[in-house]
């Protein structure tokens, strides 16, 4: 059984990780759009594409992902928006 002070910890470490997550897509971003670039590819392991779903895009439901899941996003104005994707299924 999780005891209580582990739950916390558990828990503190997901805001922390999403915190993470959400700061560093709006740096690459940023820092593509200071060079001039229209198109980046951003490459991650399963967790982070989740975070990015979760708390960037607004998805409810679960998040599963094939081996190789493409998000094709548009962004404008602080705004992601999902294009396409490919190996990835939301169960709500």
């Amino acid at each position: 059984m999780l005891n209580l002070k582990i739950y916390r910890r558990l828990i503190n470490y997901a805001k922390e990780f999403d915190e993470r997550v959400r700061n560093g897509l709006y740096e690459v971003v940023a820092d593509a759009e200071n060079n001039g670039y229209t198109n980046i590819a951003i490459v991650t392991h399963g967790n982070v594409t989740r975070s990015i779903y979760k708390n960037i895009l607004n998805v409810s439901g679960k998040v599963d992902l094939d081996l190789l899941a493409i998000t094709e996003l548009d962004y404008h104005d602080g705004i992601f928006l999902i294009e396409r994707n490919s190996g990835i299924t939301i169960k709500k």
